[in-house]
């Protein structure tokens, strides 16, 4: 049994975020089957909203993930704290849909669209 992650510190949340972005990026590119895309992209998806959840001081180590050298990790980084950091989340969604680099730049053009588009899902007030 997985423990509770609000339960879980900041550095261990960060390192298990990085992993994930990794894997799932891996299994992305290399078209893998769906379901442990899918799976992946729930657990990024909560230890983000978990971050968010935390003090301003621990929201910045997802913020400095910006600069990451994986392209995922950047992009779900940025997915991530869009409303936390948003110039400097878009930014480097911008940087990432421009790079040409597939499928990640497509998934960057098109959370940008959404985003851009008033879609008010996670990172939207």
């Amino acid at each position: 049994m997985r423990r509770d992650i609000s339960e879980v510190n900041v550095d261990d949340l960060l390192i298990e975020f990085v992993r994930l972005c990794i894997e799932q990026g891996e299994a992305l590119e290399s078209l893998k089957e769906g379901s442990s895309v899918q799976t992946l992209g729930k657990r990024i998806f909560e230890i983000a909203t978990e971050l968010r959840k935390r003090s301003n001081t621990q929201q910045i180590g997802l913020m400095r993930l910006l600069k990451h050298p994986n392209s995922w990790v950047r992009f779900h980084a940025a997915e991530g704290c869009i409303d936390l950091a948003p110039v400097d989340a878009r930014r480097e969604l911008q940087r990432l849909a421009d790079s040409g680099d597939y499928p990640v730049a497509g998934h960057a053009g098109m959370f940008l669209s959404l985003y851009d588009g008033g879609w008010s899902g996670p990172g939207r007030k």
